[in-house]
């Protein structure tokens, strides 16, 4: 692999390949998403394993330190979602802690479920720079019918267990909160902003 150009030497020529439409990209891209598992606790019907299979083991993490080593050069972001629920990993938070060690901003999302006391201190601790937190329905019902599972009012609680703890220890990670728009969710849209407005009772990212 050739040497890198410095940081906006290199962004600058992504941006000039890209308005001339060069079929080949020159140098690796800025933003890299690593699939760290395939699998998931739940079946939302938005998701492509609702139309086709994901099998295998999870990624291994000699191959994705291969992967950071060789790709830190150009990498500014590394987004380790993927066809499964990222936290069901075991190696997870090193691998963000590796990626970080490495000068490399880290993201993923996740359904919540696995968010017990041990898991949000771990986020935390990982140094992981952004968290999407998807939940994706204000009911129970519309929950069950876009997640595949029952367990609305439990994934609430622990959001807000999590957003408890992170204002606790004034941790720096940014948190979104978002809800897919689909048939079952747009008449919730409303519903699913006030929720999360900052009331006693709302989902709260502050």
């Amino acid at each position: 692999m050739s040497r890198p150009p410095s940081p906006v030497a290199h962004r600058l020529k992504l941006l000039a390949g890209y308005l001339r439409g060069q079929a080949v990209c020159p140098g690796l891209p800025l933003t890299a998403v690593i699939a760290a598992t395939r699998r998931c606790n739940m079946a939302c019907r938005m998701c492509l394993r609702a139309v086709m299979p994901f099998d295998g083991p999870d990624l291994e993490m000699a191959l994705f330190r291969k992967i950071i080593d060789e790709g830190a050069p150009w990498f500014r972001y590394v987004c380790l979602d993927g066809p499964g629920e990222t936290t069901l990993h075991p190696e997870v938070f090193d691998m963000v802690r590796y990626a970080r060690a490495r000068g490399i901003r880290t993201v993923f999302s996740t359904n919540a479920s696995t968010f017990d006391a041990v898991t949000c201190d771990a986020i935390l601790d990982s140094g992981l720079d952004q968290i999407i937190l998807s939940v994706n329905g204000t009911t129970p019902e519309v929950y069950a019918a876009v997640h595949g599972v029952d367990g609305y009012e439990d994934a609430v609680a622990r959001i807000r267990r999590f957003l408890a703890r992170k204002r606790e220890r004034r941790a720096k990670i940014m948190v979104s909160v978002q809800m897919i728009r689909l048939p079952e969710t747009l008449p919730q849209v409303g519903d699913f902003y006030r929720m999360c407005g900052g009331s006693p009772a709302s989902i709260s990212c502050g």
